[in-house]
């Protein structure tokens, strides 16, 4: 199973991760959204496939409700997750000095971790319609070919 993990603090990540599940789902590849900030890190070693559609924050912050999971994630080192493959969407704003920091961050952390990245990570600024629109069929078009290669 997919798991489309989102952090947000406008809303904007929740949107594009139920509009991923969506395009996922017409593929016929199974996920479930989750808020990022209501996942325990342990679950993350259990997690297959992990899609995270992430904001910045404030300085280069995550969101406020997922600040508890990324400090406790930086704080894992010896989580593995080498059974784990991810891809990162980040949301932010170029006219700040940490343009999408926090998924910047993410991304880093999960592969310092072992787990193995699907596509490179996508900054995207405020118009964020256009890449995430080739983000998603990238990404559609990434695990499809992986799941044909695997035979399932």
């Amino acid at each position: 199973m997919i798991t489309i993990a989102f952090a947000t603090e406008t809303g904007s990540a929740e949107s594009l991760a139920e509009e991923a599940a969506e395009k996922l789902s017409g593929f016929g590849l199974v996920n479930r959204i989750v808020d990022l900030g209501d996942m325990d890190i342990s679950q993350l070693e259990g997690t297959e496939t992990l899609i995270a559609v992430v904001s910045t924050w404030g300085d280069g912050e995550p969101p406020g409700g997922v600040e508890g999971f990324f400090g406790d994630l930086q704080e894992a080192r010896d989580l593995r997750l080498s059974l784990t493959s991810f891809a990162v969407l980040a949301l932010g704003d170029s006219s700040y000095d940490l343009f999408c920091q926090f998924g910047k961050d993410l991304d880093s952390e999960l592969a310092k971790r072992g787990a193995r990245r699907i596509l490179p990570r996508v900054d995207c600024d405020i118009d964020y319609e256009e890449p995430f629109e080739q983000w998603i069929n990238n990404l559609v078009y990434a695990l499809k070919s992986r799941r044909e290669v695997a035979g399932v």
